[in-house]
Formats: C-alpha cells, structure tokens, sequence
C-alpha cells in the first residue's frame, strides 16, 4: 500500500513525488475522518450478531447505506470545493494538486462505501478471504500503478489508483457475496439514494457557480466561496437525500437513524 510513494519518486522526482504526496494525503483526509471511526465502531457491533446471520446481514445491509451517505457527501463535496480548500489551506503553491483531487476524492468517497465489508468480514472469522482480496488487489495495483505513473505522469498515478480501485471495491462486493450472501442489486438499492443526493449537490453547486455574479471556481480561492459552496451543497444532498427516503416510504438507513438521535 505504501510502494506508490516511492515508484512515483523513482519514475517522476521529488518535485512531483512531493505533488502526489499531498494529493493523497489531503484527498484521504474527508472519507478516512468519517469512515475510521465508523469502522471500529462497526467491527464490535458485527462481533455481537455474529452468530445470528440475520441480524449481522441486516446490519451490514444498513452500514452500506449509512457509510455510501456520508462518504458519498464527503467526496464529492470536498472535489466541489478542492479549487477553494487547497490555495487557502495549504497555500498557493498547492494548487497543481487541485485537478488531481477533483478525480481522486469522489472515487475515494465510492471507494469508502463499501469499506464496512472488513470489519464485517473479520467479525465473522473469514480472514482467508480478507487475505485474497488483499493479495488480488497488490497483484493487480501494482503493475497498473507503474505502467500509468511511467506513461502519464501524475494524472496517470492518480488514474492508476481509480482504475485498480474500481475492481477492489468489487471485489468488497464480492467478500459480502461470498459471506453474508448480499447481492450487488442490494449494494446498489443501498446507495441509490446518496449517489442521487450526490449528483444533485454537484448540480446545484455548478448550476449556483454559473448563474452566480461570484466566481466560485476561481484559482485564487477565497472563504467567501467556500462558504456560499459549502452550505448549498449541503443543503441540497441532506434536502435530496431526505425526498428521496420519503419517496421510497421511509426504509431503515441513515434518514431514520438520524431522526431517531434528534428525536432523542
């Protein structure tokens, strides 16, 4: 998992390895901030319906769900607001790794919604599995990642990490197949709701940045943008994502869970 950091700096340079260290390390900080916790959090919870293969499938059914809404939010939202974030937060000098982010982020936030299968997976004992996925994937990532890092520079890292990363995510899918028998129409019926909230905040920011008098999407950046960015994102996924849950007549996910901490 760390091998990338050095074949970029052995094919491209410092200059360039230090670019994609920053890509990595500020595109990972919205999903792995949200979905970490949740994992130890998921890990014990799968441990206790272990032996019930009702309650664990039902379970884990829901985590699909409740993480794809706010790793789906996350990614997207932060690639929304990438041109802002990087020259206020990190400085001026950052902002190459802008375009790099805005294909990255959004894959790792799709990438995160099927993360819940490890602590699932472990939680029922199958670390066999665990251990082929794992080796499938360094089979697969690593001449994938030379190859696109030689060929195409630094867009050809990051799309090295998408394209590898699409058949780790299947093969997530394909770990909750082979143990709790969830198919991919469940997976998919799970995150319909998010990735439609989610292209409906992306709708409305771009749509917003078009008809605005202020230049959302400037290079410069500034928190005025970020701002006005941010809280319409937010409430068109959360407005959406709600619709949505109503329409298909309130089912078990993060809406109702939500509902019930308020209620509270």
């Amino acid at each position: 998992m760390e091998t990338d950091r050095i074949i970029v700096g052995a094919l491209l340079g410092i200059t360039d390895a230090g670019l994609y260290f920053m890509t990595v390390s500020v595109g990972a900080l919205p999903t792995r901030e949200l979905v970490s916790p949740l994992q130890r959090m998921l890990f014990p919870s799968f441990s206790e319906r272990a032996l019930d293969r009702g309650r664990i499938r039902r379970a884990a059914v829901e985590s699909i769900n409740v993480v794809g809404s706010l790793a789906l939010a996350a990614g997207c939202g932060f690639a929304l607001v990438a041109n802002d974030f990087v020259p206020l937060a990190l400085g001026g000098q950052w902002r190459p790794i802008v375009p790099l982010l805005v294909v990255l982020v959004p894959y790792l936030g799709l990438r995160a919604t099927l993360s819940m299968a490890l602590p699932c997976v472990m939680a029922l004992g199958r670390t066999r599995l665990l251990a082929g996925v794992s080796l499938a994937y360094a089979v697969v990532h690593l001449p994938v990642f030379v190859a696109g890092t030689a060929r195409f520079g630094l867009r050809g890292a990051v799309g090295a990490i998408v394209v590898a990363g699409v058949l780790y995510s299947y093969m997530n899918a394909w770990m909750l197949k082979r143990a709790l028998d969830i198919t991919l129409g469940e997976i998919l019926a799970q995150l319909r709701r998010p990735l439609v909230a989610a292209v409906l905040m992306a709708a409305a920011v771009l749509a917003l940045g078009a008809a605005s008098p202020l230049d959302l999407f400037s290079k410069e950046g500034s928190w005025r943008s970020l701002l006005v960015k941010v809280s319409v994102g937010a409430a068109a996924y959360a407005g959406a994502l709600y619709v949505l849950w109503r329409r298909e007549g309130r089912p078990a996910g993060i809406e109702r869970r939500l509902l019930q901490l308020v209620s509270r």
